[in-house]
């Protein structure tokens, strides 16, 4: 497990083991992103959630998130992403994505597709252009 933040606080710092790495800043999170299976973001509070979350989903990743992070992106819960607003359910979809292959499969593709639809450079400026040409 990678736990990937810029400034973890001690008690983050204490779970880092043999299996457990604590990285704190990291110039290109992408090595830490492609070194994982699946991305887990029990985040509430804070900036950069979603830019998180879209990095690694472009990866192919299969991520978690909280409600709230979701709302802001938008992605279908079951099929892009997996939502979860507790310890009780991060860890029933951990446990979903390590144990279904399929559902794993399904949503590391959709995911990669989600972002490439809704996110992707060719998209977002075709967005800008029409409210460009509609002014």
């Amino acid at each position: 497990m990678i736990i990937a933040g810029a400034r973890p606080n001690k008690r983050v710092k204490q779970l880092s083991s043999s299996t457990v790495t604590v990285t704190g800043w990291m110039d290109d999170v992408r090595s830490a992103y492609a070194d994982s299976q699946i991305f887990v973001a029990p985040l509430w509070l804070g900036t950069g959630q979603q830019n998180k979350i879209l990095e690694a989903m472009a990866m192919g990743i299969p991520c978690i998130t909280s409600s709230s992070v979701n709302n802001a992106i938008g992605a279908k819960i079951g099929k892009d992403i997996l939502v979860a607003d507790n310890e009780k359910e991060f860890a029933q979809s951990i446990n979903s994505l390590l144990n279904d292959n399929e559902l794993y499969m399904g949503i590391r593709r959709n995911a990669l597709t989600f972002v490439q639809n809704k996110y992707s450079w060719e998209q977002s400026v075709d967005m800008l252009c029409k409210i460009i040409e509609n002014k």
